[in-house]
């Protein structure tokens, strides 16, 4: 498991960074985008389950290119989001509730061998 304490540079790992990194264009769209549009209405199949959702187009002021967002018509949650370089599909959206320490426990592959990167 990965804490503050441990040796190197863990600083992208803190839980604030990878938050960060993961939500900053949910939480910040609607100051920073400079253009979105529906595009159409589809249903995205989740878990053997049909979701009714807008599909729309969000074009950051800055930091790259357009997204698509496939949202849940129910709920306002974005549930796919696909860019130039990925896709990425929310099968599970949890607020509030703690997090498994587990999920974070890091296993070495077999043959790894640790080492000593400071000089």
């Amino acid at each position: 498991m990965l804490t503050a304490d441990d040796p190197g540079d863990l600083g992208d790992l803190r839980p604030e960074a990878v938050d960060y990194f993961l939500m900053w264009r949910y939480r910040g769209a609607a100051d920073h985008t400079s253009e979105a549009r529906l595009l159409r209405e589809e249903a995205l199949e989740i878990a053997g389950v049909k979701v009714a959702c807008y599909v729309m187009t969000v074009s950051p002021e800055s930091r790259g290119s357009a997204y698509t967002w496939w949202i849940d018509k129910k709920s306002y949650r974005i549930l796919r989001e696909d860019s130039a370089n990925s896709s990425a599909v929310f099968t599970v959206i949890k607020f509030d509730e703690p997090i498994d320490g587990d999920l974070f426990k890091f296993t070495p592959p077999a043959g790894a061998q640790k080492m000593d990167m400071h000089q």
